[in-house]
């Protein structure tokens, strides 16, 4: 897989993390 790829899994992992620890 694309690096890009990755990385934007990477950040929409981070992004559901934090908009579920201030939930």
């Amino acid at each position: 897989l694309p690096s890009l790829i990755i990385g934007l899994a990477l950040m929409a992992g981070l992004a559901l993390s934090h908009l579920q620890k201030k939930i």
